[in-house]
């Protein structure tokens, strides 16, 4: 999964063109990524308990 980092990096630099810097976006992207991260971990925890019940 790495290495659709950098391609996903430059697909989101060609989407936002006008903006000014590439590190705009790039820093949307990893910000987001830091954002959900916690979010996914305790859904994914979550549903693994619940299965261990049933």
């Amino acid at each position: 999964m790495t290495g659709y980092v950098p391609v996903g990096f430059e697909f989101a630099a060609e989407i936002t063109y006008p903006e000014p810097e590439e590190g705009t976006s790039s820093g949307l992207l990893n910000g987001a990524a830091q954002a959900f991260s916690p979010v996914i971990f305790i859904l994914k925890t979550t549903a693994n308990l619940l299965l261990l019940f049933f």
